[in-house]
């Protein structure tokens, strides 16, 4: 696949086409409105945490941003939060199990979406032994949910490596915004049982809120993929003084799915079990009205259970027996972290901070040895916001970490964002991401071996792994247009990836199959993915609201045709050409609701386990009712996934999507 020039040379030509549209002109200034003025403009549009670690207008920030705010969680009408993620312009979301989605931005993806970084109200939810996230067994409820920011492109000089594409940040709503009473159940076609039960406190100096929740389905059709998860949070606040503020964050989930394969002899249709905790502690200390101090400490923990014996199978001089096999996996990460923002004059602000990180790992089976693994981080970050003019802000910052595993990093991004009129903004930024290998690529050795005799060698631990390079260039738009109820926001950007973790063929010491290679890993090849991706969001009435998307890729590489390189094509087929989305809400009374979700994505290849897939389109519908009952307050919904039953494919050839259509019923007594 080539790059095409022409396409972002004509990308380029229609933004600077629309910023001569939006410069203010005599006309305009006759009739008035036309273009708002400054505080206006900046009243309206959302002010986020994610890019910088500052607080910022969106036109402010570094990146681009999209906000997926309550209101379009609530239309959307999706069960699992990775669903969300359709509508945020070129991510692609696809699902290896019925319980098991990978999200991620323009492609370059397996089953773990290494290259992101996703953040539960500021805690990494990554994955140290497989990179990536296992979305369905958060212990989070939809509702809980207030907003997600997310970073369309390179981050690092934030939140360090493997912030290399984007990353998410999914901020809870604060306790005292959910008092009293909540009851939330689903029912509905695929086994489709859920259940929310959601208790808040409040008082002078502490706010409290207290979540139960049950997901169940039964997966695909003609798939052994059903899943249960139960799962329990606790978010308190407590006030100990007029400047330090003290919260504690608790969650558990135990997540019981089915996998394997009935026809199979070695992958065997069988019951897995997951036990998910967490506990976050953050203190913050306001200095005064422009100087904060924070300390937070957390520690992730997750253990997966997947041991069986194979069918009998014929092994020629040690007979006829039945191999062990061993997935499972036990993670820890223990994170430590020092933040202080503090402005340095009228026009400067820093912010700055240091942390500690510890990574734990034990996989009998996919790392050959019963030790424990771990991998120690340091970290030193900045950020300096310097406003130049009334409508010139620049960002600088830089990330430098040192872990066991890499030699030191340094993440450094410089942006310039120009009012070039009230209400639009110009950006161009440039940066550079790293993203270190986790233990599965490192330390792989999986192997299969019976009474001390070697079966087969899958894998062989890499002999020397360093971390990827992301250099990365853009130039972004965000207007307002239509006294403010049009939002427009444009980024063109050139990923270069240098020094790609790649998968490669070596020799295998097998005794019982001959001429078997196994794999393992490698820094090998360059990549680039060039494009442009954009979003309109449009207030069409006080009543109905539409949100657009659309994202065009373009991607070209090295070493393809080396043979020693496993899947290396299949790097360029990951990135789709194009996808879009679309989200309309209506409110045809106070009390009724419809909203339709529409994705569109062209075609594409997921890397690792995944399949050659064929552009697909999903339509989803949810009508709701709101229920006034007194003190009671409430909603009634119907939701249909896929309403109209395409048999489209996201991941792999065997899973068939159908239509799933359930009901809603969520009760509130304040």
């Amino acid at each position: 696949m080539c790059v095409r020039p022409r396409s972002l040379r004509g990308a380029a030509l229609g933004l600077a086409a629309l910023l001569w549209l939006s410069l203010p002109c005599a006309g305009a200034a006759e009739n008035g409105r036309l273009l708002l003025d400054e505080s206006e403009y900046f009243a309206e549009l959302p002010v986020v945490l994610s890019a910088t670690r500052l607080s910022q207008h969106q036109s402010e920030t570094p990146a681009a941003i999209t906000v997926v705010d309550r209101e379009m969680i609530k239309a959307s009408g999706a069960r699992q939060v990775a669903d969300l993620f359709r509508f945020v312009p070129g991510f692609q979301v696809g699902y290896l199990y019925g319980y098991q989605p990978s999200v991620t931005y323009h492609g370059l993806s397996d089953e773990f979406s290494r290259r992101m970084q996703v953040l539960v109200d500021g805690r990494s939810v990554y994955s140290p032994l497989y990179g990536g996230v296992f979305w369905s067994e958060l212990p989070l409820a939809i509702d809980d949910i207030e907003r997600i920011e997310v970073i369309r492109g390179p981050n690092a000089a934030t939140y360090g490596a493997n912030a290399v594409l984007g990353v998410i940040n999914i901020i809870t709503r604060h306790p005292s915004q959910d008092p009293g009473t909540y009851v939330e159940l689903a029912s509905g076609t695929g086994g489709v049982r859920d259940g929310t039960v959601r208790q808040g406190w409040s008082g002078a100096d502490f706010d409290l809120r207290a979540t139960l929740g049950y997901r169940s389905d039964n997966g695909f059709r003609d798939r052994v993929d059903s899943s249960r998860v139960p799962f329990a949070t606790l978010r308190g606040e407590i006030r100990k003084s007029t400047n330090d503020t003290v919260e504690l964050q608790l969650g558990a989930s135990t997540a019981d799915a089915e996998k394997g394969d009935p026809a199979s002899q070695t992958n065997l249709a069988r019951d897995t079990d997951t036990n998910t905790s967490y506990q976050f502690l953050r203190w913050t200390r306001g200095l005064s009205a422009d100087d904060e101090l924070l300390v937070q400490a957390y520690h992730n923990y997750r253990n997966h259970d997947d041991d069986y014996f194979t069918d009998p199978l014929n092994l020629g001089p040690l007979g006829v027996r039945q191999v062990p096999i061993d997935y499972g996996g036990t993670e820890h990460r223990y994170d430590l972290e020092l933040q202080h923002i503090m402005r340095l004059a009228p026009a400067w602000r820093l912010v700055w901070g240091a942390g500690l990180r510890e990574d734990q790992v034990r996989s009998p089976g996919r790392l050959g040895t019963s030790s424990t693994f771990e991998n120690r981080q340091e970290r030193l970050f900045a950020n300096v916001e310097w406003r130049a003019s009334e409508r010139t802000v620049v960002n600088a910052g830089a990330m430098v970490e040192r872990t066991d595993y890499t030699d030191t990093e340094t993440s450094p991004r410089l942006a310039i964002n120009y009012d070039v009129a009230a209400g639009h903004t110009v950006r161009l930024a440039a940066s550079r991401a790293a993203r270190n290998p986790v233990f599965i690529e490192t330390s792989n050795d999986e192997r299969y071996v019976l009474d001390g005799v070697l079966l087969e060698q899958v894998s062989v631990p890499a002999a020397e792994l360093g971390s990827e390079k992301l250099e990365t260039y853009e130039l972004g738009y965000l207007g307002q247009w239509l006294d403010r109820r049009v939002l427009f926001d444009v980024r063109i950007y050139r990923d270069r990836l240098k020094d790609m973790i790649t998968e490669i063929f070596v020799p295998e010491p097998d005794e019982f199959i001959p001429e078997k290679q196994a794999f393992s890993f490698a820094n090998i090849g360059e990549f680039v993915v060039e494009g442009v991706d954009a979003r309109l969001d449009w207030r069409l009435a006080p009543t109905t609201r539409l949100a657009l998307t659309y994202a065009y890729a373009d991607a070209s590489g090295t070493d393809v045709g080396d043979p020693a390189v496993r899947n290396q094509q299949r790097r360029l087929e990951s990135v789709p050409e194009k996808t879009m989305s679309a989200l309309l809400i209506h409110r045809f009374s106070p009390d009724w609701e419809v909203s339709a979700g529409y994705y569109r994505v062209g075609y594409m290849l997921w890397m690792g386990s995944g399949d050659e897939l064929d552009g697909y389109e999903r339509l989803d519908l949810r009508l709701a009712h709101r229920l006034r009952l007194g003190g009671l307050r409430g909603e009634m919904a119907l939701v249909a996934q896929n309403a109209l039953d395409e048999e489209y494919r996201d991941f792999i050839d065997e899973n068939t999507a159908e239509r799933r259509v359930f009901a809603t019923l969520a009760l509130e007594l304040r």
